[in-house]
């Protein structure tokens, strides 16, 4: 009966070690895929590194990261743009509007994922001058 006891309460310990609130988030965010445990290592990774930071520099790296999340806000719409345009140069195939955009995939080549003008750019109805 003591071995029992014991065993019961190495297991309570263990359980309370091994499942401390990190890991249990670890084990949550792993059952919920690759990409949320992922997303998860990187969060702990940066508590960590703001831990070890002066809070001068924790307000630099916040600065910096809110200028890359609106440049990944900004490269999201741009995306968002190039698949409408994709979708009206295909729906659309033999129109004003589907020549439109396609040059305007063509001319800014949002195709490959940059969206840089490549040459003058192209004036449309809505921007006559061609100013972007």
């Amino acid at each position: 009966m003591k071995r029992l006891i014991a065993y019961a309460v190495l297991v309570l310990v263990a359980a309370v070690v091994v499942l401390t609130p990190a890991r249990r988030a670890t084990i949550q965010a792993q059952v919920a895929g690759p990409s949320e445990a992922l997303r998860e290592q990187y969060i702990e990774t940066l508590k960590t590194k703001a831990g070890l930071m002066s809070d001068e520099e924790v307000q630099k790296a916040l600065e910096t990261a809110n200028a890359e999340i609106r440049a990944l806000q900004a490269n999201q719409k741009l995306d968002q743009t190039a698949e409408t345009l994709r979708s009206i140069e295909q729906e659309f195939k033999g129109t004003p509007a589907a020549d439109e955009a396609k040059s305007m995939l063509k001319a800014y080549a949002i195709d490959e994922g940059d969206f840089k003008p490549v040459g003058q750019p192209v004036p449309t109805r809505s921007n006559v001058g061609g100013r972007f």
